[in-house]
C-alpha cells in the first residue's frame, strides 16, 4: 500500500463518524467542508449530478468534496440515492472510475459555523482529529511497512 492510500484512509476513517449523521448531501458536504477547512486541508466543494455508468440512473441535483490534487472525492451520501451496496463507491475513492460520473460545478458557499456543524452533526465534528493538515498522518510519522 502506498502512502497516499494510507493517507486516504486515514482520512476517510476519520470523516466516516460523520455518516451516522440525519444530512442529505447537501449537510453532509456542509459538514465536511466544515472539518477539512478547519484542519487546513484543500478542497473544493461541488454540485452537479452523479452518474451511475452501469444503468445510467442519475442524481441531480448532488453534493460532493473532490480533492483534486489527488483524484480523489469523497462521497458518503452518494448510496443513499443509488442504492446500499458494494458496486456504488462511498466514502473517499478514486474520481475516475468504472461505476460513477460526477458532472458538475464548484459550490460556491462559505463554510457552515462551528456551532451549526455542532447542531448539524450533534457534536460529532468535535470528535473528529486529524494527527496534521494532510489527510490523517502526522508529519514525520512512520507509514506502515509494505
Amino acid at each position: 500500500m502506498d502512502i497516499l492510500q494510507i493517507k486516504c484512509d486515514a482520512l476517510e476513517s476519520a470523516l466516516s463518524m460523520l455518516d451516522q449523521c440525519a444530512v442529505e448531501c447537501d449537510g453532509m458536504s456542509a459538514l465536511i467542508t466544515y472539518v477539512l477547512h478547519r484542519e487546513g486541508i484543500e478542497h473544493v466543494r461541488m454540485i452537479g449530478a452523479a452518474i451511475d455508468r452501469r444503468t445510467h440512473e442519475s442524481v441531480f441535483p448532488h453534493c460532493w468534496i473532490e480533492l483534486p490534487e489527488i483524484g480523489k472525492v469523497i462521497d458518503f451520501r452518494l448510496r443513499m440515492w443509488l442504492g446500499d451496496c458494494d458496486e456504488i463507491p462511498h466514502g473517499v475513492f478514486s474520481k475516475v472510475n468504472e461505476v460513477i460520473e460526477y458532472r458538475g460545478d464548484v459550490h460556491e458557499v462559505a463554510p457552515i459555523p462551528k456551532g451549526v456543524a455542532q447542531i448539524m452533526s450533534d457534536g460529532i465534528v468535535d470528535g473528529i482529529v486529524f494527527f496534521g493538515n494532510e489527510y490523517g498522518l502526522k508529519e514525520g510519522a512512520k507509514s506502515p511497512p509494505g
